[in-house]
């Protein structure tokens, strides 16, 4: 019993002496000994036992890391109050290291391939860390080890310390609970998320219009909807099939997603990054998304703003029997555009005037004078005339989508309703007078 206690202690010293006098990082995390304190105090009381080495050890791949901080970095605010906010919590996950940051109202995670000890739990200054992962020396591979409360980043030939607070400190948010579950093309998430974010408000005193009213309709379809009161997007989806409960706010069957975790969500499905198929949890206190990138797995929780969404259906008009004027998209926003370069700054608002020869685009300004612009349309009822927020309507003809769009109007008191070549798309803009 002698020979195995001096044996595992010779082990144990070879590898301290290992770490501390190594000049570079290995790609093999030695595993630590297994204590044998049962064996020697039975054969020998007077053997102390060995204890397990203090140290956690973390080797990450350097590019996959700073894609990793990349992500999780844009949830964190410039300044925070909670000074633990400020860090990203690197742990051990299954075999694999898990980046995680939060800012208490949502929370994102990236899980990538590691050698990583299962007790590796840290947190670091997240902005600091994506720094060095840009700046420093060139490495292949960036080695973590924890001790003390201070963090030891190796990149080879460089070797920072970084001052950590405690993991067990770290805020973790509140999952979904008891909601529904299914999986969508990430293309057509990120396209209903594009197509009706530029109405979300940004009046903080009307707080359930700072995000994007998810839904499930009557008749099965997924609904995205934003409104800021002066105008209103609508995009529809078809909603595949769900396993559970869709959440129910009063009345309406949906949930509101605030306008930093849609932008988030936007920015990560963005273009070429944008992932073939999403995992969606939704449910009455938070929303999950889950997807991969070819590095490793994505995971973003936002609460839901806890509030009521107006009835936008009641703000919808039965569009479908007006009479439509139909513009080509382009011509229509650079009439637009041309009119109101001699517009007040305060008003931007402008007259569309439709009748069987075509539209004509007029800005009245007291200050500066006038300005007419015609563009073809092709409308088939009475001469009318209305007035709409400039900004508003290339706003809406931006999202639309280019070639035709048609402008259903009722009369100069009712909201116009646009509508392009994007699928199962709508605007609602209420008009101004002129």
């Amino acid at each position: 019993m002698e020979a195995i206690a001096k044996n595992a202690l010779e082990t144990t010293s070879a590898i301290a002496i290992e770490r501390s006098t190594s000049q570079k990082v290995s790609a093999v995390v030695i595993p630590f000994p297994a204590p044998v304190p049962e064996l020697i105090e039975a054969d020998n009381d007077n053997v102390e036992p060995v204890e397990e080495l203090p140290n956690r050890n973390a080797l990450i791949e350097r590019q996959h890391l700073a894609r990793a901080f990349e992500i999780v970095s844009d949830v964190i605010e410039t300044r925070n109050s909670i000074p633990i906010l400020d860090n990203a919590r690197v742990s051990a996950a299954g075999g694999r290291a898990m980046i995680t940051a939060t800012d208490l109202d949502i929370e994102i995670a990236v899980t990538l391939p590691a050698a990583i000890d299962g007790g590796f739990d840290v947190t670091i200054p997240a902005k600091k860390m994506k720094d060095l992962l840009k700046g420093a020396p060139r490495a292949d591979y960036v080695a973590f080890e924890n001790s003390e409360g201070v963090v030891a980043a190796d990149f080879e030939k460089v070797r920072y310390r970084l001052n950590s607070l405690p993991a067990s400190d770290f805020p973790a948010l509140r999952g979904p609970a008891d909601g529904a579950y299914f999986m969508m093309r990430g293309a057509d998430i990120a396209n209903g998320l594009d197509a009706v974010a530029g109405a979300i408000s940004t009046e903080e005193t009307r707080y359930y219009l700072n995000g994007i009213f998810l839904e499930r309709a009557e008749d099965g379809e997924l609904r995205m909807v934003a409104t800021d009161g002066h105008r209103l997007y609508m995009q529809k989806l078809e909603l595949p099939s769900v396993i559970g409960n869709w959440p129910a706010m009063g009345y309406q069957q949906g949930v509101i997603i605030p306008r930093k975790a849609v932008a988030l969500l936007s920015k990560l499905m963005r273009g070429k990054k944008c992932p073939e198929f999403i995992a969606i949890t939704v449910a009455a206190n938070a929303c999950r998304f889950v997807f991969s990138y070819e590095f490793g797995e994505v995971t973003v929780t936002a609460k839901n703003i806890d509030g009521t969404f107006p009835d936008y259906r009641r703000v919808i008009p039965s569009w479908s029997n007006f009479p439509a004027a139909r513009f080509d998209s382009e011509a229509l926003a650079d009439g637009i555009k041309a009119v109101s370069l001699i517009s007040s700054e305060k008003g931007r608002a402008f007259k569309l005037s439709v009748d069987g020869n075509g539209a004509q685009l007029v800005v009245n300004n007291p200050d500066m004078g006038s300005a007419v612009s015609n563009v073809a349309c092709q409308w088939e009822s009475e001469p009318t005339e209305i007035g709409f927020n400039a900004r508003y309507i290339l706003d809406a003809l931006d999202v639309a989508g280019d070639g035709e769009i048609s402008v259903y109007l009722q009369d100069p008191g009712a909201p116009g309703v646009f509508i392009g070549k994007r699928e199962g798309w709508l605007a609602v803009v209420m008009p101004m007078r002129v």
